[in-house]
């Protein structure tokens, strides 16, 4: 028998209990989301102070490196860019080199392959095919094994000997690509301008003997740039500008006074598109393997020249 107790007990389970709040479900999806909240705020604080301690990192590095001065920043900035020039003079003046030396490297070639007797009897007979295949083509119906037989041969033969007509023939240096830069600069560097200056990175010996001078890399590229600037300067109406070649460290130098003259559109807009040409138009750089790009520096880089103990890199 139960004790009264455990009687009350059992009653009171058995008893069904009130009804379920229908807010519970509410809160309970409103609990989750706060919870998922506060997860991502945390998320987000502890971003928060990485990102705070890095930068007082940085600060506190900041403040143990000495700030440069503007002179000192100057001067950086002008051993940079010259040196960079100086290593353009020295490679326009070994790409020169190279290109002049086809010639000779061509006939070679040539001479070698000239006592190579396989090589002597595959041209004859491809001169031969060459004029079969000439009377083949005033023949009334030739027929289809023969040409077959003509065609096949002479595929055979070409392409037994592409890489000696590639190596004869061959018309550019095999080098890698390289940028080379003339630098400009226009005094004032705003507003209309009444000095303009080029640097080139070849020799100033070049304007001393334009006459003397050998058709060669160097030479062309710098009548190209000259032609070029009197061809801006007589488009933006400064056609009388005097011009003045002159030498800063190894490299020639072309100054233009415009002060005196009306500038009817924008220099340095007309002066790249001219290098634009240039750079698509000279063949002897494309044979080089160098890619004309103008660069606008401030007239102080140009007008200080080279810092003292600048030395550029050689190729």
């Amino acid at each position: 028998m139960l004790s009264p107790h455990l009687g009350v007990v059992a009653v009171l389970r058995q008893a069904p209990g009130p009804e379920a709040d229908p807010r519970q479900g509410d809160l309970a999806f409103e609990a989750d989301e706060l919870r998922l909240e506060r997860e991502a705020l945390r998320a987000r604080l502890g971003e928060i102070e990485r990102r705070f301690d890095e930068i007082e990192r940085s600060r506190h590095m900041m403040r143990s490196v000495p700030t440069l001065s503007a002179e000192e920043e100057d001067r950086r900035l002008r051993a940079a860019v010259w040196s960079g020039l100086d290593f353009d003079l020295a490679l326009v003046e070994d790409r020169s080199r190279q290109l002049e030396a086809l010639p000779a490297a061509r006939a070679r070639r040539a001479a070698r392959a000239d006592s190579d007797d396989d090589l002597r009897r595959r041209l004859e007979e491809l001169d031969e095919l060459a004029r079969l295949e000439g009377a083949r083509a005033q023949m009334q119906g030739p027929s289809a094994p023969y040409q077959a037989a003509v065609d096949e041969r002479a595929l055979s033969l070409r392409r037994r000997l592409a890489p000696f007509q590639a190596a004869t023939a061959e018309d550019a240096l095999a080098v890698s690509t390289h940028e080379i830069a003339v630098l400009a600069a226009v005094e004032p560097p705003e507003g209309p301008p009444t000095a303009l200056a080029l640097v080139l990175p070849v020799s100033q010996a070049i304007a001393a003997g334009w006459r003397e001078r050998g058709d060669d890399l160097c030479a062309r590229f710098a009548w190209r740039v000259v032609a070029a600037l009197a061809g801006v300067l007589r488009d933006v109406g400064a056609a009388d500008a005097p011009i003045r070649y002159d030498r800063l460290g190894d490299c020639l130098t072309i100054q233009a006074w415009l002060g005196d003259s009306e500038l009817k559109t924008d220099l340095k807009e007309r002066l790249s598109d001219a290098f634009d040409q240039i750079h698509q138009q000279a063949q002897e750089l494309q044979r080089a393997q160098l890619d004309l790009f103008l660069a606008w520096v401030e007239p102080s880089v140009i007008a200080g020249g080279p810092p003292p103990g600048t030395g550029g890199r050689r190729p």
